[in-house]
């Protein structure tokens, strides 16, 4: 159970859990959502702490604390702590990402990543972002690398805001609609897709919450079912990892 814990809180936290694969080659592109007014962005972005409970497997792990802080008009600072129990945090510690990001011609355009767990720092990485150069910058275990930016990207965390803004933006949520995201991450730039598949009920400990159900589409093995509440901004409540038809893990809010 520790390495599994290891392998999905480093690469699969929270929103990260989306970007487990890239898409193929061979499917069909979907459009990337398109910008909207800087104004209508930073009205939707508000202020949030949310709290999930993590399960692995029906195991509790633990729980999850996300906050979503203003930083100044535009600007904002999104961040992730998780309390793993027992042994699991003695021998693995508590992973936290960080992502910054501001609001430019009405698209989020992250500024820095973190990257921390204190009991594994060869795992720690950061991304710094030059979007006038168009460059990103990243120092892992004492080496830096330089990559080109394409117009439009978001930090593996920070991605979760900006899926949260296109679902906001889509007109008739009962539909299926689809589009393609960007992820920047220690070593890869890759495209991922995701769909909205109409509203579910999600069952919780604070009651039943109607919600928006998100997949990531783009792998045949691995995907990723999350459901946000517009009761809520639009925020998540309610997050699962899927492998070869399975949840492998599973986060539900717990107020």
């Amino acid at each position: 159970m520790i390495s599994t814990w290891s392998l999905l809180m480093r690469k699969l936290l929270w929103i990260s859990l989306f970007v487990a694969g890239a898409a193929s080659a061979a499917d069909a592109v979907a459009p990337t959502p398109a910008p909207q007014s800087n104004d209508a962005v930073i009205n939707m972005l508000k202020s949030a702490n949310l709290s999930f409970d993590v399960d692995w497997n029906g195991i509790p792990l633990g729980d999850a604390i996300i906050n979503l802080i203003p930083q100044g008009k535009g600007c904002y600072r999104y961040e992730s702590q998780t309390r793993p129990v027992g042994a699991v945090r003695w021998l693995y510690g508590s992973p936290q990402e960080v992502s910054e990001f501001c609001v430019k011609d009405g698209v989020i355009r992250p500024s820095r990543y973190e990257y921390n767990i204190d009991k594994r720092p060869k795992d720690e990485f950061t991304l710094s972002f030059d979007w006038a150069a168009k460059k990103v910058t990243t120092v892992k275990g004492g080496k830096t690398t330089v990559r080109d930016l394409p117009d439009v990207a978001y930090d593996r965390f920070g991605m979760q805001q900006a899926i949260r803004l296109w679902v906001m933006s889509v007109p008739d949520t009962t539909k299926r609609t689809e589009a393609e995201f960007v992820s920047v991450d220690a070593k890869d730039i890759n495209h991922y897709r995701f769909a909205i598949l109409g509203h579910e009920k999600v069952e919780t400990s604070v009651g039943t919450i109607d919600a928006i159900r998100i997949d990531r589409i783009d792998s045949k093995t691995r995907s990723t079912h999350s459901w946000v509440a517009p009761s809520r901004d639009f925020q998540v409540i309610k997050l699962e990892s899927v492998n070869r038809g399975d949840v492998e893990l599973k986060m539900l809010t717990n107020k």
